[in-house]
């Protein structure tokens, strides 16, 4: 639904013939609302990988009748709606708001964090704001896209629900001009301190989402002064099949070089793998990775299957990995076919199912299953990285 926020909805198959479309706005005002069947045929997961010359399952793409269709929301509180009236007495939209603590920001389940926050509208393009940015009030820029002013004409905020997220301005300088890093550190005195216990390094392991939020974090830390953070990316854009031994090295690497650090460490694999794993275009490379690797994938194993089996190994290592705090981050829904920043579609191309969110929610799935039943997984905590860029496919960044 389209209106003052952007709200991603949950299609219920009441198993009659007949679906449920669910939503929960927040903000009062006029929504567009559209159902769109993307897939008319309901692939069995068995069936993936596909060969070269297999026809893959594309994105259709047909809104259904009667849609797109206008509905107006009143305030929650005059609202029948339970879940909405639970929606606002929790702080949503609310002046007052505490900021995020540690476990208003990590999921339980992968359905948690649905309702837990919704894109806002709070500007639109070619204003002052976007001139300052974007000279050209009709050009793109980098800085520009990171900011949500291009591909879509609008400027969005992602709001949580109850409580508010921390910004970019707000963490460089608190109210008495103390960046956010340099408080912490002082806070627990280690500050600037030159001994190997008090070295803190940030490890984003992981691949193109792993790559932003680490040029993210390393941004906010320009106008840090303590010197004894530092981070690293350990890239595995080619797939945990592929990637794994390497990103183990790495890892054991940064133990043995200083092994009294503290460390953090933020993981995820899913796009990559899939893509690499399941998809008719990449069958050429999955030979050459078992041939590099030595490695034989059973013919005829789905790729989820094997996808879960890498995940289990890298959660097996991360879960013994000496670090202070180990989080997974979930997958982004997927290469959306429209609107990215930096590359397009070409018309002739189509979205199959394997780069779909459909895809990418099974994927999820079996991640946070394996997390779950893992015997060692108990102290890695899971943030939501779906949810959060659902509605957002030009965007998978939540912009300062």
């Amino acid at each position: 639904a389209y209106g003052p926020a952007i709200i991603t909805g949950k299609m219920v198959d009441n198993e009659d013939g007949t679906y449920r479309a669910i939503f929960y706005p927040t903000d009062p005002g006029r929504y567009t609302v559209e159902v769109v069947l993307e897939f008319s045929e309901k692939p069995e997961l068995t069936m993936f990988p596909v060969g070269a010359n297999d026809t893959e399952l594309a994105y259709e793409g047909w809104l259904l009748p009667g849609f797109p269709m206008q509905i107006t929301f009143e305030d929650a509180e005059d609202s029948d709606d339970d879940n909405s009236k639970a929606l606002v007495k929790s702080g949503a939209g609310a002046d007052g708001r505490t900021w995020c603590s540690f476990d208003q920001l990590l999921e339980t389940d992968t359905d948690s964090g649905r309702t837990r926050g919704r894109w806002k509208v709070v500007d639109n393009v070619r204003t002052k704001y976007h001139r300052q940015i974007t000279p050209d009030g009709n050009g793109v820029s980098y800085l520009g896209y990171q900011h949500g002013l291009n591909s879509i004409g609008v400027k969005l905020k992602y709001d949580n629900n109850d409580c508010k997220v921390l910004t970019y301005a707000r963490a460089n300088r608190d109210a008495d001009s103390v960046h956010l890093v340099d408080r912490c550190l002082s806070s627990l005195g280690i500050a600037n301190s030159p001994k190997p216990e008090d070295q803190v390094h940030v490890v984003f392991v992981g691949c193109s989402v792993m790559r932003l939020m680490h040029s993210s974090f390393n941004f906010l830390l320009r106008k840090a002064n303590v010197t004894n953070v530092k981070t690293s990316l350990v890239d595995i854009r080619r797939g945990l099949f592929r990637t794994l031994p390497h990103m183990k090295t790495q890892l054991r690497n940064f133990t043995k070089t200083n092994p009294d650090e503290k460390r953090y460490v933020v993981f995820n694999t899913g796009l990559h793998d899939i893509d690499r794993l399941c998809s008719g275009r990449m069958w050429a490379a999955r030979l050459r990775d078992q041939d590099l690797m030595n490695k034989t994938i059973p013919e005829g194993q789905p790729c989820v299957e094997t996808y879960r089996q890498q995940f289990e190994k890298m959660v097996r290592f991360i879960g013994e990995y000496p670090a202070e705090l180990k989080i997974f981050r979930s997958t982004t829904p997927g290469w959306m076919k429209y609107g990215n920043f930096g590359f397009s579609w070409p018309t002739e191309f189509v979205q199959p199912f394997q780069r779909s969110h459909h895809m990418v929610t099974h994927i999820n799935d079996i991640a946070f299953d394996v997390l779950a039943n893992s015997d060692n997984a108990n102290d890695i905590h899971i943030m939501d990285g779906f949810w959060t860029s659902l509605a957002r496919p030009d965007n998978t960044e939540m912009g300062p």
